[in-house]
């Protein structure tokens, strides 16, 4: 209070004889202003030390390479196979869905392929017909060809008539026809058969696709986060089953104020606090920014994995913290309650107060860096 009284003196002792020298005429009545309006003020130092600046973050912990896995089709839960915690591999059956419709059809094409096999087989009662047909032609054939040549040589030799002739000759043409007939008829329906194989064998690829679906499986080694139906539950399609991820592996998923998402880089330094470890302070990077800003939100979704070990850790465990977005050692600092406007501070020079503008640099919630306009030794008035 002695001093700030004794700089009000020497302020008013001047006042009059800065009133001659219009140069100084604002400064000392700016200053006498300040003098005189604020008895609490106080001379503090500038200091000397680290100043960081930070952005605020908020989010919660996340398993690494968490995914969904979500019902390909409708049905009841019949057997729950894991539960919440266990560890799977790629592959490993977390539910088996049931459906009395599909194994009905699954069933019946079963069925309808087994049969195709069997139209198609060595045995088939149907090939084996139409294969006695084309054998009994060809014998038939032979038999009306001996009979022709032979009938053609006596016809040439004059020793038979021309009707029996064109009698035999007939017999050997429509046995030609009827062996011609009988192939192309064993052909036609092998080659239907065939294409009945071939419908039946992929409409059983589709209904054991179908029947696959009813298996829902894990996609990769991890753990068992999450499992949303019970044994008895009804499941509609595209409903989420269960939330999987890598076992004991955790990174943050952090939202961001969209009026911060410029100072924001891939590599800064995260100092993040989490509920469940009350007091301690665990250090990550920024590893991923999405470029999606939440509508509802307003905020931006950033991602970063740890450095430090975590001693536990559960899906989901809230997390707050503070992206480091710059640092400097030594830096002058002044408290920016001290800031006159945004620009400008107080400071005692030669006993007198003194209104001077400084040149800033990082800004945190209550600090300030000066670059230029103040050195170490300043002392600075704030009330």
């Amino acid at each position: 209070m002695n001093t700030l009284k004794a700089l009000i003196r020497s302020s008013v002792n001047d006042y009059t004889a800065a009133l001659k020298n219009p140069l100084w005429s604002l400064l000392t009545i700016t200053t006498f202003t300040f003098t005189a309006c604020n008895d609490n003020a106080e001379t503090i130092p500038v200091a000397q030390q680290e100043i960081i600046e930070a952005v605020y973050a908020s989010g919660y912990l996340v398993p690494d390479e968490e995914y969904q896995l979500f019902a390909q089709t409708e049905g009841v839960v019949a057997q729950k196979l894991v539960e919440e915690g266990a560890e799977v591999k790629a592959g490993d059956p977390i539910y088996i869905l049931g459906s009395t419709q599909q194994d009905a059809r699954y069933t019946d094409t079963q069925e309808r392929y087994r049969q195709a096999q069997l139209n198609l087989g060595e045995n088939s009662p149907v090939l084996q017909e139409l294969r006695a047909g084309v054998q009994a032609a060809r014998t038939k054939l032979a038999y009306d060809s001996v009979n022709y040549h032979r009938y053609k040589n006596l016809i040439e030799a004059g020793a038979t008539s021309p009707a029996e002739f064109d009698r035999m000759r007939l017999a050997y043409e429509n046995s030609q026809s009827e062996y011609w007939a009988q192939q192309s008829r064993l052909q036609r329906t092998t080659n239907q058969l065939q294409q009945e194989l071939t419908t039946a064998r992929s409409q059983l690829n589709i209904a054991s696709d179908e029947s696959g679906r009813y298996i829902v499986r894990s996609d990769r080694d991890g753990k068992v986060y999450y499992t949303a139906k019970r044994v008895g539950e009804l499941v509609k399609r595209n409903e989420l089953l269960a939330t999987l991820g890598r076992s004991n592996q955790y990174h943050l998923e952090l939202q961001i104020d969209e009026l911060d998402i410029r100072k924001i880089a891939l590599g800064q330094e995260v100092l993040t606090e989490l509920d469940a470890f009350p007091g301690k302070l665990f250090r990550a990077r920024v590893s991923k920014i999405y470029p999606q800003v939440s509508a509802r939100e307003q905020a931006v979704r950033v991602e970063a994995t740890f450095t430090d070990s975590l001693p536990g850790g559960f899906s989901g465990l809230s997390a707050e913290g503070n992206i480091i977005i710059a640092r400097k050692q030594n830096a002058l600092v002044i408290p920016k309650e001290a800031l006159v406007g945004d620009d400008s501070v107080w400071i005692t020079k030669e006993g007198k107060a003194q209104k001077v503008r400084i040149q800033k640099g990082i800004e945190t919630m209550d600090r300030v860096e000066v670059l230029a306009g103040l050195d170490a030794q300043t002392q600075l008035l704030i009330e």
